[in-house]
């Protein structure tokens, strides 16, 4: 009898023990994600501290929370992942960031090149770097009326036609839309103290920095006199075909306008002083270059890559330099500097002209013939690099080694 009361009373113990482990682990439930509710697809927290992210009927991104998003991958941003939804670009058309979000973060949108649609929260004060390059579908955005800071190549080659700038905007990073080749003009609130715009183009307050010519902008453009600085990224790829530089503008820097395919003719106005390596490099249709007195120092390069190149005057009073007949020589003719590679047929040296400057034929692929006067002493490194119809040239037997090095 005493052995079945004690079995039973083991029994009690046990059983009460199991009950207290099932209570316990009633009480700390395993975390189960909430089912979301219209149409979502999945959802999840990782785009920022209190922001949440989903994608909605198959192609709406929906930005909800407060606060700042996150940076993602990029070049300017060194984190270990991609946005958690750049898998699903392809089918993602529009985006929806609520009411209380601050911030874009660094490359979050980049390259969601079927997004056609945005809306932006009015508590909106930054866009990060690139958050919209290669939003190539997207072609209109209004921008919150509290924002104060757009990131460098934000919209870099999206679709964009028109940008307009809120007064409450204070900076604007480099190359901010650089390559919309759709942006007709860039529009800034009368009321904004450190942005401005003429014509469609952007600059700052006092118009003395130029830092965006809309991608779509062709024809002839006029540099407006006052112009000091250009930012980087404004010209390169432009679609203009002539267009006039002001003195104000001392410095053409290398690259300014590089790549400028349609550009023909330029003038640059006195009180530019130099023109560095590649100003005006690969502009394949640049024929002709009217230069002023003011110009004291021209690179070697600065013209390389304008193969249609016909014609390079200097104004009168330059102190420097010199043209005749369209060709760049330094002031007393000692020196050829640059003939133009778009020419074809043979070419005469004139007589006095001692040096040959470094690439000065480079790429005159049409000349055929040339012919050097008794005066010439020098030809410098890569004077006929590229000129690939020209079949023989005569030189004093002095310059035979150097005529050797002139064509590398």
């Amino acid at each position: 009898m005493k052995k079945t009361l004690w079995g039973l009373s083991l029994l009690l113990i046990a059983l009460t023990l199991l009950c207290a482990c099932g209570r316990q682990s009633a009480a700390v439930p395993t975390p189960q994600p909430t089912a979301p509710s219209g149409g979502v697809d999945f959802i999840t927290n990782g785009c920022g501290v209190s922001a949440t992210w989903e994608i909605e009927d198959g192609h709406i991104l929906h930005i909800r929370g407060t606060g700042d998003m996150r940076d993602y991958l990029g070049d300017e941003v060194r984190t270990p992942e991609r946005a958690p939804w750049y898998e699903e670009r392809s089918r993602l058309t529009a985006l929806i960031v609520d009411q209380g979000v601050t911030k874009l973060g660094a490359h979050c949108f980049e390259d969601l090149y079927a997004l056609e649609s945005v809306s932006l929260p009015d508590s909106l004060t930054v866009i990060g770097a690139r958050a919209f390059e290669n939003c190539s579908a997207l072609n209109s955005l209004r921008l919150p009326a509290e924002l104060a800071s757009i990131g460098k190549r934000a919209f870099c080659n999206s679709g964009l036609t028109v940008a307009e700038i809120p007064a409450s905007v204070k900076e604007i990073g480099d190359m901010a839309f650089s390559s919309c080749v759709d942006l007709q003009e860039i529009r800034v609130d009368a009321a904004n103290e450190v942005y401005s715009s003429r014509d469609g183009v952007l600059f700052d307050r006092e118009r003395t920095r130029l830092l965006c010519l809309p991608g779509a902008k062709a024809g002839v453009y006029v540099i407006p006199s006052g112009v000091k600085s250009v930012a980087e990224g404004v010209f390169p790829g432009c679609r203009l075909t002539e267009l006039s530089i002001p003195g104000s503008l001392k410095i053409l820097s290398e690259g300014m306008f590089l790549n400028c395919a349609e550009l023909v003719r330029v003038r640059v106005d006195s009180g530019v002083t130099t023109l560095d390596a590649r100003c005006f490099g690969q502009c394949g249709a640049l024929r002709e270059v009217d230069l002023p007195d003011s110009i004291a120092v021209i690179s070697p390069e600065a013209f390389r890559g304008c193969d249609a190149l016909s014609s390079i005057t200097v104004r009168d009073g330059n102190l420097k330099f010199s043209s005749v007949d369209g060709v760049l020589y330094n002031l007393d003719g000692t020196l050829l500097v640059r003939y133009p590679s778009g020419r074809s047929g043979a070419f005469s040296i004139p007589a006095g002209v001692e040096t040959v400057g470094p690439r000065a034929f480079e790429n005159c692929t049409g000349l055929s013939e040339l012919e050097t006067p008794e005066s010439l002493l020098r030809i410098d490194e890569g004077a006929f690099a590229g000129c690939t119809a020209l079949e023989s040239l005569l030189l004093p037997a002095e310059l035979g080694r150097a005529a050797g090095r002139a064509s590398e």
